[in-house]
């Protein structure tokens, strides 16, 4: 394990711990109930991460963990039969996926949700909270997945095509789409769609808890209800369609992987839309919760330090530019809910 590496896991292992330390002030701040609802719900997301991630061990085997990390828990079972791998030499194969990954995830989804979350209070809005946060998310993998990792063309034996810290390695070839220094469209796909989907289903828990305990002290509480109603029904073609978004894995569809850049692109035009026309709707001005900065800065920071400490500002063309772009947009969304109380 290098110095690169359990920078990583600092940043990681701490974003987790202040993540425990926001559902603490949830908990303060709103009542046990909620913190007890948000502690489960971290929960959850490391669980599902888990899962999700050795489902794609055996359904998209183009990626690996190399033996660096001291903290890999082992592949979830799933009794489902590997598929073809289109490469003309196999993948290699690892014991299981870094804690640290895991927590990097978990800890991501769980600030993006919270920072969407002050943005957007009015009930009618909650509908773009899983868009917001995904979109957020996505442009930081842009940055970070190229840095943290080596990618290989797999159908000739040679060196990595792209060169970063080599925590993960990819293993593609033209059919998987590479555009994104060579990481394969997949991946920005599930990025995109994994947050959508979890922070949907927080949305799902939410309105249950309303449809348990109504807000009787309207004389509208029915009318409300019927509103809930609707909005879960809302969600849960939310939560289908982006399931859909997560078969963009090769192995789950024949579609040319031209037209899966025009949908995904047109996906995210749409998201950018969405989001954009309603921002004189959202809230800026919170009260500062450093709780949900940290566990997305930190990520920022690591990335800004080892682009420019491990020469991979030199080894990953243009990286930089992306970087650039990114580190500004990043770090305004994960503020954006306290712009006002931090420049009134």
């Amino acid at each position: 394990m290098g110095p690169w590496h359990l920078l990583f896991m600092i940043a990681s292992y701490s974003a987790i711990l202040v993540c425990l330390y926001a559902v603490y002030r949830i908990g303060v701040e709103r009542g046990w109930q909620w913190g007890a609802i948000h502690l489960i719900i971290l929960g959850a997301f490391y669980v599902l991460f888990w899962l999700m991630e050795s489902w794609a061990a055996i359904r998209t085997p183009y990626y690996v963990y190399p033996p660096a990390f001291p903290d890999v828990v082992g592949y979830y079972p799933w009794n489902t039969n590997p598929v073809v791998n289109l490469c003309a030499f196999n993948t290699p194969t690892d014991d299981g996926i870094p804690r640290a990954v895991l927590f990097l995830e978990t800890a991501l989804v769980f600030a993006a949700m919270h920072t969407a979350m002050l943005l957007t209070p009015i009930r009618r809005f909650r509908l773009l909270r899983p868009f917001m946060a995904a979109l957020a998310l996505l442009g930081l993998d842009l940055f970070l997945d190229p840095l943290a990792s080596w990618s290989f063309e797999c159908m000739t034996i040679g060196s990595p095509s792209q060169l970063g810290l080599g925590f993960w390695h990819w293993h593609v070839l033209p059919a998987l789409g590479p555009d994104g220094f060579g990481i394969p469209l997949f991946n920005y796909a599930v990025w995109y769609a994994a947050p959508v989907v979890l922070i949907a289903l927080v949305g799902l828990v939410s309105w249950f808890y309303d449809l348990a305990f109504p807000p009787i002290h309207t004389s509208q509480s029915g009318q409300m209800v019927l509103v809930i109603v609707i909005d879960m029904v809302f969600l849960a073609i939310i939560i289908f369609g982006f399931g859909i978004i997560i078969a963009f894995s090769p192995n789950f569809n024949d579609i040319p992987i031209y037209w899966l850049r025009l949908i995904f692109a047109a996906i995210l035009v749409a998201t950018l839309i969405a989001i954009v026309v309603f921002w004189k709707s959202y809230k800026f001005d919170n009260d500062f919760r450093w709780w949900f900065v940290y566990p997305q800065v930190v990520f920022l920071v690591f990335g800004v330090i080892a682009l420019i400490g491990s020469g991979a500002i030199a080894s990953v063309p243009y990286l930089w530019v992306v970087a650039l772009v990114v580190t500004l947009l990043f770090l305004l969304w994960s503020i954006s809910p306290y712009i006002k109380r931090i420049w009134p």
